[in-house]
């Protein structure tokens, strides 16, 4: 089954990025965009082996659309 998982990358002060995703309440760590969702898609793949895709994705709604909101103050 295929999952649409939102994912938030941010730039850590340290100049790595951080990928989250907080539905699955999985995060990793790498020092491209690239290599931080490659690492969280890694550590994804771990829970689900060690905990079963149900389990995992138990949270993470089917319909689920992300999207970018701008907002101006």
């Amino acid at each position: 089954m295929k999952y649409k998982i939102p994912v938030v990358i941010t730039r850590l002060e340290s100049g790595d990025f951080m990928a989250r995703s907080e539905p699955l309440r999985a995060t990793a760590i790498g020092v491209s965009r690239e290599e931080a969702v490659a690492k969280l898609k890694e550590a994804i793949l771990e829970m689900v082996n060690e905990f079963g895709e149900r389990r995992v994705f138990e949270d993470l709604e089917s319909d689920t659309e992300v999207q970018m909101v701008e907002l101006a103050l």
